[in-house]
């Protein structure tokens, strides 16, 4: 599996695996499924500063400093687990999102990521397992120090969930419609996205230009918009537009392509 090094320009980051314990050599972003994710986030993730789904690069796997040197001598005696106890601290919390610091190298991590996701509806047909959020965090090989909190995680797959209750609208019947405007509307209420974006908007974030943007589930407050006004012209070109949706996430329409 080919990997590419990642070039730290922000001095933040650069700072933050400098000092980590952890990663002694450069981490490494795997061809394919992470770096697309990164590569197409929508550009209201990518400005911000130090946004819940950039960090360490990949995309929103957070290097927790001291999170992972609290660790770190568990993972050096051998014994490592997904679950690590140690959290972010305060000031890293817009960046890394809440939680409990996930290890992503643990032999155990696809099972603890698929606990606690558990909780979060995809609609009929679409499952977590089939997501990108799921092939997204399918990392192996040796990448070190590479970890993900909990509420980071979540974020990622009521992303992909969203987007599987916007793509069975657009196939559905009416009462297949209402279901899905149904779940959406809970899912941008759920602490599965208030955790990372406490206020869904398409002109709800200020960056550094000074530009109203999208907060990270921005997208998803426009696409119910048009599922409630029954527009799917509207809505198909809105998800063109966006590229927030993935193709595994809209597999029954086809609207997002490879």
């Amino acid at each position: 599996m080919q990997m590419h090094d990642i070039q730290h320009d922000d001095p933040l980051d650069a700072s933050i695996m400098a000092a980590d314990p952890l990663a002694r050599n450069p981490i490494g972003v795997v061809d394919g499924a992470l770096t697309e994710l990164l590569h197409t986030l929508p550009r209201a993730a990518l400005e911000r500063r130090r946004p819940a789904w950039r960090r360490a690069r990949p995309s929103s796997v957070v290097v927790a400093t001291a999170a992972l040197a609290a660790v770190g001598s568990v993972a050096a005696a051998g014994i490592l687990h997904a679950r690590t106890g140690a959290t972010v601290p305060d000031d890293e919390l817009a960046a890394a999102g809440p939680g409990e610091v996930l290890r992503m190298d643990a032999p155990d991590f696809l099972r603890v990521f698929t606990e606690v996701a558990a909780d979060i509806p995809f609609a009929p047909g679409a499952a977590l397992e089939g997501s990108f959020a799921w092939r997204s965090v399918q990392v192996k090989g040796d990448l070190q120090a590479m970890s993900v909190t909990v509420g980071a995680a979540r974020g990622y797959v009521a992303r992909s969930a969203g987007c599987s209750w916007v793509d069975y609208w657009a196939t559905g019947d009416t009462a297949a419609r209402a279901e899905a405007i149904r779940q959406v509307d809970g899912l941008l209420r759920s602490d599965a996205v208030v955790a990372v974006d406490p206020h869904p908007s398409m002109s709800g974030y200020t960056n550094d230009n000074g530009q109203r943007v999208p907060t990270i589930f921005g997208p998803l407050t426009l696409y119910v918009q048009s599922m409630r006004a029954g527009d799917e012209s509207l809505l198909r070109r809105q998800v063109a537009d966006a590229h927030w949706c993935f193709p595994q996430d809209m597999s029954r329409t086809g609207w997002v392509k490879q």
